[in-house]
């Protein structure tokens, strides 16, 4: 592991998000702050471990950071609060560049690509944004079956496409149009978390312990259901470095990568006892996981060593036990042959034909 940071429970990690193209990263955590670090992956101390270095830290929200996101360039750092305000800051130096309120419910989803920030909030509102924090469009979707927005991502080949999750519904929208483009039947398990991970597919994870597979096109009907978790939920997803994999972090401490044309597990890995709530990679394509009280940056190709392991210990203790079992056959067989008492009668012409 390249480094690791602890948080305790009366400031837990709330939001997490890594630089683009350098060693740096920001969080923001339940009670409003956010800080920014820097970090030298070649330059461990004595004890061999990677110590991240603090550029700046502030009392950005009156409540807690809800979400943190870099924009393309890593040049500006967008945060959301649960007081409901939105602030776009330099990511050099911390200091806030354009702020705006976005109404009184808390932030339960912010995303952005190369033209728009989006947000969602607690009251099932999504609100978009242009990069100045002009509001572009507003959609209300609450009603009888929607309250409340958990995810947003863009679509890579439209910039004016993003996917959505939200309650037990997976919407598309083309923020261009004030209706929503297409919406999902009813899933009937709420949706968490979710990712774009090519130009054909998004997966979300549900509340179940299943990811969902959708062509992006229709997202009339899942594609692949791969069970991750039997009594946890799927709280994040990650799109992998390869396109159609994902990384999946569940409520029972794992993370997983899939697979999601074939619906193949590829590796499982522990993080923690706790909930895996934050997954990215830094600069140089290593994974990020995090819950509320612990973040790990994991070695390059690390899980996947860590499953090969795992895996040749397992083949070992089955041919270590296979040969036990041959052992124990053999005893037995043994004990059989030393009961069979073979006599053998003298012949009484043996001095004659000597």
């Amino acid at each position: 592991m390249l480094f690791s940071l602890k948080y305790d429970d009366e400031n837990p990690l709330f939001s997490v998000a890594f630089h683009p193209t350098e060693p740096q990263f920001v969080v923001g955590t339940a009670t409003g702050w956010v800080s920014c670090y820097s970090y030298d992956s070649k330059q461990p101390n004595e004890s061999g471990e990677v110590v991240p270095v603090e550029k700046w830290t502030t009392k950005r929200h009156k409540g807690s950071c809800r979400a943190i996101v870099y924009n393309y360039e890593g040049t500006r750092v967008v945060t959301c609060g649960s007081e409901g305000v939105i602030k776009v800051c330099n990511s050099d130096n911390g200091k806030v560049i354009k702020k705006t309120s976005f109404g009184k419910a808390a932030a339960t989803a912010l995303s952005i690509n190369e033209e728009y920030i989006v947000t969602g909030d607690e009251n099932a509102v999504i609100t978009v944004y242009k990069h100045d924090l002009t509001v572009h469009q507003v959609y209300k979707l609450q009603d009888d079956n929607i309250d409340s927005i958990s995810v947003i991502k863009p679509l890579r080949v439209n910039k004016h496409n993003f996917v959505v999750g939200c309650n037990t519904f997976v919407l598309r929208l083309d923020v261009r149009k004030p209706e929503i483009a297409v919406k999902s039947a009813d899933q009937e398990d709420e949706v968490l978390s979710g990712c774009v991970c090519s130009d054909v597919y998004s997966a979300f994870g549900m509340s179940e312990g299943i990811l969902t597979v959708w062509k992006n096109k229709g997202l009339t009907d899942q594609q692949q259901r791969v069970k991750l978790s039997q009594e946890g939920s799927v709280d994040s997803v990650l799109a992998g470095e390869v396109e159609n994999t994902v990384i999946a972090g569940t409520s029972d401490g794992n993370f997983a990568k899939i697979d999601v044309v074939s619906g193949k597990v590829l590796y499982q890995i522990q993080h923690a006892a706790e909930d895996v709530l934050y997954l990215d990679y830094d600069y140089e394509y290593r994974l990020v996981t995090a819950s509320m009280s612990v973040l790990k940056v994991w070695d390059i190709n690390e899980p996947e060593q860590l499953h090969d392991q795992k895996l040749a210990l397992e083949k070992e203790k089955e041919k270590t036990a296979r040969g036990e079992n041959k052992k124990r056959k053999s005893k037995t067989s043994n004990k059989k042959n030393k009961s069979k008492v073979v006599v053998e009668k003298e012949n009484p012409f043996a001095d004659l034909l000597g």
